[in-house]
């Protein structure tokens, strides 16, 4: 028999000649100890929340596992490291546009086939920060309409609804990725004439922009469970 503190040999002995514990039946039994039989209770952890993913993982998440879905969380590090990888990918094909015309259809490939998968992340980043998807909606609305706005107002080139369309489309494309979103957003805070325009052009940017980085609400909310670290060897095995 083995004290159930120390794990030493009691001997029949009432107390542990090593430590001097009872070896009473009513005692609680240390699992750390040496030798004892008994094993600490096992933390479970969440299985159905989701992980904070690194680079390659985020990628992989982004464009295979979830590219249709607009369900459920997504932390920082996987909206980031995705939009990262857009970044990259744009500018390079920026810089080949510029030697020959014909990479501005393999940059339009290429946004069109990342537009489902950014506008996920995108809102599953909203979900995950707690922020109504209402105010994504107000920001990729009320831009465009304010540059349509504008130039019905100063050139009277365009119709309202034809203008608004003709915005719509680029900057829904580049939905927070890529210089393709950094290039329309340009445009529109500098491109205004109007400075209550572009006052309102840069506060709805910047309401996006701190939904993107807000840190995600602590433990599970409306649309599923916190993203958590996952250990190192469950990742290498997804």
């Amino acid at each position: 028999m083995n004290c159930p503190q120390c794990g030493g040999d009691l001997a029949d002995q009432t107390f542990c000649p090593h430590c001097g514990a009872q070896a009473a039946a009513d005692v609680g039994v240390n699992p750390y100890a040496i030798g004892s039989q008994v094993q600490p209770d096992v933390v479970v952890r969440d299985d159905a929340a989701l992980e904070i993913p690194n680079f390659s993982r985020a990628l992989t998440i982004c464009l295979r596992e979830k590219y249709f879905s607009l369900q459920g969380r997504a932390s920082r590090s996987e909206f980031w490291f995705f939009f990262l990888m857009v970044l990259v990918v744009d500018l390079i094909l920026f810089l080949l546009f510029l030697a020959s015309p014909i990479f501005l259809l393999v940059a339009v490939i290429f946004r069109l086939y990342v537009f489902l998968p950014l506008l996920g992340a995108t809102i599953r980043r909203y979900h995950d920060a707690g922020v109504p998807v209402g105010v994504f909606l107000a920001v990729y609305f009320a831009v465009p309409f304010l540059i349509t706005f504008d130039i019905d107002l100063e050139s009277h080139e365009l119709l309202p609804i034809i203008g608004y369309i003709l915005y719509m489309i680029p900057f829904l494309l580049s939905v927070n990725g890529g210089v393709a979103y950094v290039a329309v957003t340009a445009v529109a805070l500098f491109g205004l004439s109007s400075p209550i325009q572009r006052a309102a052009v840069a506060g709805l940017v910047l309401v996006n922009l701190c939904a993107l980085l807000w840190p995600g609400t602590r433990g599970p909310n409306k649309h599923g469970p916190a993203p958590r670290k996952r250990p190192k060897e469950r990742r290498e095995t997804q």
